[in-house]
């Protein structure tokens, strides 16, 4: 049986620090001496911290969240608890881990369910404690020590220390600088990151002021005297714990010259190729909400700060814009990188190859009778592929216990797709655009991977509708973009999983930030690099985020059940984007995910599909 006061080692993941705090607090209250990490940093003195810290614990308490049950530290370190004979105590902190998701030392033992936080999980907490059993001595010789894993912010730091940076790496390093902040990163070591950062002489003049802009921003939030008076161990662990965790910065002089001022402003440009612009832009680092006579506002609750599923998103999208992933009522606020009117430098193909001479000719496409689901047509020699999807019925949405999932995607709902309609094979192309284009109807907008059969980008909500009504208007059917559901269920193709291949990403599925493709958060594929869905649809997930017809809402009560689109109430000024993108981590890539974004936003994740109406 354990003493009446044990040391206990809480092994959990950032996600879940409020709740975990929660629970040291519990068990403080009844005299446990408790150590958990509240650097979560990395390094390798971070690293022998935690190892000598579990040494040192009698009890090794997994917190379990679908995080943590991810995490590399956490499964290292609860090895290292186990070769070490701890006792291990498995606390379930989220109501989304499932006993089969268990790794096999945890499967064998009981948890304690805190996923409520209430009184009945207090006591059962407490019973289990007085029970455990006395932990024995440590072995003899002592197990190897697992290597340190590396953080995010480890990561981070290395890539600051690169020999080079283009502006492209300057502005992720920010945004993702930023998101690690937003998400409860030690304040004391994202600052010194963004010190860092801007030591570096070759850093653009924007970029640097968006630096500082997040830099004060931290410091309002959390002023020094704030910072200093965490608590994070009650029982000692290594002597070096006061030393600091990151190495001196590099000696100045090692840095390069910096450019001339010159050459961080480029000429004024009207479309800048990364990020949004538009209404919804913050330009110098301010903040825009929605407007004020929009039916149907965000409260100031929601707006809030990002989460983990803001990974990956906003990379080419958070240059001076309001957007969201769609986290619970969570609205992302960037800002400051782009005015709408300048660039901070070329880029590599910062002229467009000029679209071909207009040389599209109508073709007539077999007739309707003829057109069958999973039948695929042309309207025209530069139209898109079309596929023809069947009617049917399907479950809009996520469960509630579906790891990922967002308050947005509910309620479920049983929606209904009357009559088949047709969708465009693969995501519009440049080289699709471009006869558009050249026709005068949609505008020259810049690649930065290429073109032809390279997924379009940089194009807004109205560019997409242009692009449709030229379909229309140049083959007298009713081509337009798709609804939300019709997305959907066109995603799904009658699965229920998380993915249109399975519950778990795999690899090589899709192009996303950790999908495992040789394109993953590096740059778009040329469509149809990926296995088809049951319907015959390629890349509905992941490779660029979709413009869809319907206005934003903050989730599907009221919605409509015939898969049309909801074009009443909500926000006027805010549309809906689905399936992810090449930036975009394996959880946003779910059939379900939503993207929330201004009308008027462009972006290098930002492209399209089209539908068209099949009538008789």
């Amino acid at each position: 049986m354990a003493t009446a006061m044990a040391k206990i080692f809480i092994s959990y993941d950032r996600a879940s620090k409020d709740v975990v705090e929660q629970l040291v607090q519990d068990l403080r209250n009844d005299d446990h001496e408790i150590w958990f990490d509240q650097h979560l940093t990395g390094g390798q003195k971070w690293w022998d911290n935690i190892l000598s810290a579990i040494r040192k614990c009698e009890i090794f308490v997994a917190a379990l969240t679908p995080d943590s049950l991810e995490s590399r530290a956490c499964q290292r370190e609860m090895k290292y608890a186990e070769d070490l004979q701890r006792i291990l105590l498995p606390i379930r902190l989220s109501d989304k881990v499932a006993p089969n998701s268990l790794p096999p030392v945890l499967s064998q033992l009981h948890w304690v369910d805190y996923s409520r936080l209430d009184r009945k999980a207090l006591k059962s907490l407490q019973r289990t404690l007085r029970y455990l059993p006395k932990a024995p001595p440590l072995p003899d010789p002592l197990p190897d020590v697992p290597p340190a894993p590396i953080s995010n912010l480890s990561q981070l730091r290395e890539k600051i220390d690169s020999e080079s940076l283009t502006r492209l790496d300057q502005i992720q390093l920010v945004f993702e600088l930023k998101q690690q902040f937003r998400k409860g990163d030690p304040t004391k070591e994202i600052l010194d990151l963004l010190q860092r950062l801007k030591r570096r002489d070759d850093l653009f003049a924007r970029v640097s002021q968006e630096v500082d802009d997040l830099i004060a921003d931290i410091g309002k939030k959390f002023p020094i005297s704030d910072r200093s008076q965490t608590r994070e161990s009650e029982f000692p662990v290594a002597s070096e714990d006061n030393e600091p965790l990151e190495p001196p910065l590099p000696d100045t002089a090692l840095l390069p010259e910096p450019p001339p001022v010159s050459q961080h402003i480029a000429p004024p440009k009207q479309d800048p190729p990364l990020g949004l612009t538009g209404n919804g832009v913050a330009s110098g680092g301010a903040k825009r909400k929605p407007e004020a006579q929009e039916p149907k506002p965000m409260s100031a609750s929601k707006v809030l700060v990002g989460n983990r599923h803001a990974l990956g998103v906003g990379l080419a999208l958070g240059v001076g814009l309001v957007l969201a992933v769609t986290s619970p009522g969570v609205f992302f606020y960037f800002s400051g990188f782009g005015d709408g009117t300048k660039n901070l430098e070329p880029w590599t193909n910062s002229k467009p190859e000029p679209p071909a001479a207009s040389n599209v000719t109508s073709a007539e496409p077999p007739s309707l009778k003829a057109i069958k689901p999973g039948s695929e047509f042309t309207d025209c020699a530069n139209c898109p592929a079309m596929i023809v999807v069947p009617a049917g019925k399907f479950i809009m949405g996520s469960p509630e216990n579906e790891p990922g999932r967002s308050a947005d995607e509910g309620p479920q709902r049983e929606v209904t797709i009357a009559k088949p309609f047709a969708v465009s094979k693969y995501e519009v192309t440049f080289a699709e655009w471009d006869a558009c284009a050249a026709s005068g109807a949609c505008p020259q907008v810049k690649d930065q991977w290429g073109r032809a059969q390279m997924p379009v980008i940089n194009v807004n909500f109205d560019d997409a509708k242009q692009y449709a009504a030229w379909l229309s208007r140049l083959t007298g059917k009713a081509y337009r973009l798709l609804t939300e559901a019709e997305w959907e269920y066109a995603a799904r193709a009658g699965t229920t999983t998380r993915y249109y291949w399975g519950d778990y990403v795999g690899k090589n599925n899709a192009n996303c930030n950790g999908c495992g493709s040789q394109w993953d958060n590096k740059q778009t594929a040329p469509v149809g690099s990926f296995k088809l869905n049951a319907f015959g649809l390629y890349d509905m997930a992941g490779n660029v985020w979709e413009w869809v017809e319907d206005v934003l809402h903050d989730n599907y009560n009221g919605a409509p059940t015939d898969g049309s689109a909801w074009l009443q109430g909500g926000v006027p000024s805010l549309r809906v984007a689905r399936g992810g993108s090449w930036l975009a981590g394996p959880q946003i890539l779910r059939a379900a995910t939503r993207l929330r974004l201004t009308s008027d936003g462009r972006g290098l994740i930002l492209g399209f599909r089209v539908a068209r109406t099949l009538t008789p």
